[in-house]
């Protein structure tokens, strides 16, 4: 069997496609390796962010409860001072009204009796 130039031109054209179908298909196969440890440490990249993520949303409604707590103790406080403001004036306008020593002084004990 004799081979003519064109023939042994095929076989090493066949021999250099399969060259470099071997090698497109090993640097596939590492692109893939690549992707699937790329999509691993996405993965696992995730869960750390889904978890600080709940843990700051945890935090943030821990906040959004002390803010509206303190909401809720500055009206007390707010009427507390109302209330004691009021009180003082009252005891102003008594002091005030009064026309002599002696009924100072017995507003006075009256208040310590």
């Amino acid at each position: 069997m004799k081979f003519e130039a064109k023939d042994i031109l095929y076989i090493a054209l066949l021999f250099a496609a399969g060259y470099l179908i071997f090698n497109l298909n090993s640097e596939l196969a590492g692109a893939n390796k690549s992707i699937n440890t790329l999509n691993v440490e996405l993965e696992d990249q995730k869960a750390v962010n889904m978890e600080a993520y709940s843990i700051l949303e945890d935090k943030i409604n821990s906040q959004v409860d002390l803010t509206e707590k303190l909401q809720v103790d500055i009206n007390s406080l707010e009427n507390s001072k109302n209330i004691i403001y009021f009180k003082a004036n009252e005891k102003k306008t008594v002091i005030n009204r009064v026309h002599n020593a002696d009924s100072l002084a017995g507003i006075i004990s009256r208040r310590y009796r």
